[in-house]
């Protein structure tokens, strides 16, 4: 509920009192075109309306238009809804916060449960109501109301600091001025006003405000003037008062329905949202879960204005920052780009350019994967190594085409899904545990706990891969419909479509546990975080943070029956020539066959096989040679051809 508390501050004059006079509902933004002279919106926003200011709702909205809840019984005769009430009346409800875009209602069953509360106090909030979390009278009134609140979302954060400039325009579309000028910090019509800059003026009503609210006045637009500007939560002195509003708890957020990657900064979620290749279609959406529910989702738009192509493909986040894969560069030809933004701040440096490729076409990739301080980006047919801290390239290794979305790390080499299985490469360039095993495995994203690796079929069957013993076996279906998974606290967790569950299973019991309910229409998306499992839902446009700390399972006998067993070859192929150095490099397949048996066995010195003997090849030979007791003289012969393999 708003509470007031006395704190003895200087009363405010004049503008004060006009603002108080606005509700948090009138103060949203006018959305008028500027900078980049661009009319589209973020689907998160709503366009303005010629009667009202409107505020951004959310994109989770199943509806284009706000139903109205019909009952048989009058606002006067409806009943009061809290915490326990089922019925027809709770999900209609429910339906109409959902399209309002209060995704922490979570799914529409008709049962008012702790999500529908948290859902109801956001709505008091926006209107202006007690913050009860019980539709009584009142809040029955405000939701019956033409233009019912709907979910407010701060416009996007242009990702960069803009500054002070009366002849530049600022890529906000307006957003920042506009504010300003609904509080009656800035006077419309100057022609700093007119083009959109963020000149002495804007800066000077942008000080005056931070005077108040913020512990530095510095006429800086940074991402915490940006918050708090646009906050929905009133927080101005007035009379020696201060406003302050309840926090409520709630495990779901408004996200969207394109949402590619997410990632976590250590005290934030972050998802990438792309719906085309337009600018407007692409950006990110940071939740900070230790804010309050109403400030704790920020937008931030990576790419200038000007940017044509702006398409994300996936983001990680490595070395301190958060970093963003494009497959083009700003006016879409085929170009990798790496972009970083600063977690902190959301300041968003140039992209760059990280792959070279043949004939200057890079054929679209989008894998990526982090281990050991580096930060592994997939282009064409090869994965860069990217120092975090300099973004210079170190090294490429050959991954063969089309590697996409997350690349698992097992310790020792990363797996993921390429063209046309799933596969596995060494950061350092030698062998892989078992990488001759990877066609035993079913068709989909890998998971790993380092020792085993996972990937899930549709009808709920997975197959394991042992890596130190080379033995893949299925396992017996653990969910129905297994949408996503994701490895964490010992668990493989395994997120079921069709139950509405996700099932924790045990590699060291061999069997799973209870099923944990979720509040979303299909899981497309999973992340750990702790003792946390974040849960991006496509249907519902949500995302959801699922406490596992003490989830148990019971041991059983549930076993798995060996399907594929790898045996070596019982004899070694047929050797044609005697193989070595010479000048020029003696090449071919039995040369490629020679480089891959070394690399198998360790022997990581001869770099990447491409079927040519030249001095590396001849450096491994030798170093088999000495360490099988044979004549080291860099020649494979049969002697030395037949210990490779029979190793």
């Amino acid at each position: 509920m708003l509470s007031l508390s006395l704190l003895g501050q200087e009363k405010r004059k004049g503008k004060m009192k006009n603002f108080l006079k606005i509700t948090p509902l009138i103060i949203g933004l006018l959305f008028v075109t500027s900078g980049c002279n661009n009319t589209s919106e973020i689907a998160l926003q709503v366009s303005p309306q010629p009667t009202k200011t409107p505020l951004p709702t959310a994109s989770s909205s199943p509806a284009t238009s706000t139903p109205k809840i019909t009952t048989t019984q009058t606002p006067e005769q409806q009943r009061d809804l809290k915490l326990g009430v089922e019925g027809a009346d709770v999900q209609a409800l429910a339906q109409q916060l959902l399209s309002l875009g209060y995704a922490e209602g979570g799914l529409v069953d008709g049962i008012f449960d702790i999500q529908d509360e948290a859902a109801v106090k956001h709505f008091q909030l926006l209107s202006n109501l007690p913050i009860t979390g019980v539709v009584d009278e009142v809040t029955w009134g405000a939701l019956s109301d033409s233009n019912p609140a709907a979910y407010y979302l701060p416009p996007a954060f242009p990702g960069k600091v803009a500054q002070v400039s009366s002849t530049t325009m600022v890529c906000d579309d307006h957003a920042l001025q506009d504010r300003l000028a609904v509080m009656e910090y800035l006077q419309p019509g100057s022609e700093e006003w007119a083009i959109g800059a963020f000149g002495p003026e804007t800066r000077d009503a942008l000080m005056e405000f931070q005077k108040y609210y913020m512990p530095e006045a510095d006429g800086i637009p940074d991402i915490e003037s940006w918050k708090k500007v646009f906050s929905p939560i009133p927080q101005w002195t007035f009379g020696g008062a201060m406003v302050s509003v309840e926090d409520w708890s709630t495990s779901i957020y408004p996200a969207d329905q394109n949402v590619v990657a997410m990632a976590w900064d250590g005290s934030r979620l972050w998802l990438a949202v792309s719906k085309g290749t337009y600018l407007y279609e692409n950006y990110l959406i940071r939740i900070d879960p230790n804010e309050h529910p109403a400030e704790a989702v920020t937008i931030i738009r990576p790419r200038d204005c000007e940017t044509q192509y702006s398409q994300i493909v996936n983001m990680v986040y490595s070395g301190g920052k958060i970093w963003l894969l494009y497959s083009t560069d700003a006016e879409g030809n085929p170009v990798p780009l790496l972009q970083t933004i600063d977690p902190e701040s959301g300041v968003a440096r140039t992209p760059f350019e990280f792959a070279s490729c043949p004939d200057d076409y890079c054929f679209p990739a989008t894998g990526m994967g982090v281990t050991k301080g580096q930060l592994w980006v997939a282009a064409s047919d090869r994965a860069y190594s990217i120092d975090p801290s300099s973004g210079r390239v170190l090294v490429s290794r050959p991954v063969g085409y089309l590697a996409s979305a997350n690349m698992v790390f097992d310790g020792q080499c990363f797996w993921y899904l390429g063209e046309a299985n799933v596969t596995s490469f060494n950061p350092l360039g030698g062998a892989c545990r078992q990488n001759n095993s990877d066609n035993m495995l079913f068709y989909g994203y890998p998971e790993t706990d380092g020792t085993l690796v996972w990937t899930a079929n549709y009808d709920g069957t997975f197959s394991q891969l042992n890596l130190n013993t080379g033995v893949t076996i299925p396992l017996e279906p653990i969910v129905s419909s297994p949408s996503s998974m994701v490895y964490g606290l010992k668990n493989l967790w395994i997120a079921d479509n069709e139950t509405s569950s996700i099932v924790g299973y045990s590699p060291e019991l061999g069997n799973h546990g209870e099923p944990i309910p979720f509040h979303g229409v299909a899981p497309t998306l999973m992340l750990y975080e702790s003792n946390y499992l974040w849960v991006y839902y496509w249907e519902t446009a949500s995302v959801e943070r699922i406490n596992i700390a003490n989830y148990s399972i019971e041991p059983t006998n549930r076993t798995a029956t060996p399907v594929f067993t790898l045996t070596p070859s019982p004899t070694p192929p047929v050797l044609s020539r005697t193989l070595s150095l010479t000048n020029p490099n003696m090449q071919g397949d039995d040369v490629l066959m020679l480089q891959n048996a070394l690399l198998e066995l360790g022997y990581s010195e001869l770099g990447v096989p491409d079927g040519s003997f030249g001095k590396l090849t001849d450096k491994a030979v030798r170093r088999f040679q000495e360490e099988n007791g044979l004549t080291v003289d860099g020649i494979v012969g049969p002697q030395t051809w037949d210990r490779l393999f029979t190793k």
